[in-house]
């Protein structure tokens, strides 16, 4: 199994493509659920400046179009119209990504706590 993540953030899309591709509060509960259709293991980011999606899964290219697919599909959107704003990690890169993330290093504001709460809750 590898560890992949995909995502989007504030230097890869808009304002307006981090909106549409956010997951509210009250729909993360579903949008778990749907992605453990496709995944065994996963966990969603949604914050005002990133949408991350990271999942276990056994081959990394496949799994990255399987969360390409899923963001798009998810929020009504062809996925090839929100490929070129994402970016992805897999393997030990994803596992570093994820590192940086919960320790706030990779946030808009240095040490900032909101990602590092999801991950926790999630």
């Amino acid at each position: 199994m590898q560890l992949v993540l995909i995502g989007v953030h504030q230097r890869s899309a808009p304002l307006a493509v981090r909106e549409r591709l956010a997951f509210g509060a009250a729909d993360l509960p579903a949008a778990l659920a749907g992605l453990r259709e496709r995944v065994d293991e996963g966990f969603i980011i949604s914050t005002c400046n990133r949408v991350e999606i990271c999942a276990l899964v056994a081959d990394a290219e496949q799994g990255r179009g399987s969360l390409l697919r899923y963001l798009g599909e998810w929020h009504g959107l062809d996925p090839a119209d929100v490929a070129p704003y994402t970016y992805s990690y897999a393997g030990e890169d994803a596992g570093r990504h994820v590192h940086r993330l919960a320790a706030g290093l990779d946030a808009v504001v240095l040490r900032e706590d909101e990602i590092g709460a999801q991950i926790k809750k999630g």
